[in-house]
């Protein structure tokens, strides 16, 4: 009995000298809900960011964005992958001019199907003709598919356009 006495006694002693650590975990309602986000870009109907609460693959992320244009390349595109919260993808194009994620500083992205002439002719090499001509082109043809129809904008090649791919989008 005294053996046991001095056990609960000795058990006690090291509890109080080493208190364990606990930590409180709170679960309120809809806490177990974790919502995502992503952002896609390139060869997609419509281009943006877009949240997501279920686990899913990039051709869903595709899906999401409208679906892939035509030009739409997926050989290099690896479809099947699991989409990663604040992933941003690229679905790639056929045009051997592609999007990149060079950030550009201080710089907004132009809507070619909307932009005014004094916001085109704040890109590089864009002057008053060439926006001019954007204007008509983009009146006759009802509206820019893709960024790669500014080819067809006298004075602008595709040495250009690659230097001013990144500060266009097309909606």
């Amino acid at each position: 009995m005294i053996v046991l006495i001095l056990a609960v006694i000795s058990g006690l002693t090291v509890l109080l000298l080493n208190p364990q650590k606990t930590i409180k975990i709170q679960i309120t309602p809809g806490s177990e809900i974790k919502e995502s986000r992503f952002a896609i870009y390139g060869a997609v109907k419509t281009p943006g960011i877009y949240d997501f609460a279920d686990p899913i693959r990039i051709e869903n992320a595709i899906e999401l964005a409208g679906g892939a244009e035509d030009n739409a390349d997926f050989q290099y595109a690896n479809i099947a992958k699991w989409v990663e919260d604040g992933e941003t993808i690229i679905i790639p194009t056929k045009s051997p001019l592609q999007p990149t994620l060079t950030k550009i500083a201080n710089t907004e992205v132009i809507n070619i199907n909307s932009a005014s002439k004094s916001e085109l002719m704040n890109l590089p090499g864009i002057g008053e003709k060439r926006a001019g001509d954007i204007i008509r082109l983009r009146e006759e043809i009802g509206g820019f598919k893709s960024k790669e129809d500014l080819l067809q904008v006298s004075g602008i090649n595709e040495r250009l356009l690659e230097s001013i791919y990144d500060l266009l989008i097309v909606q």
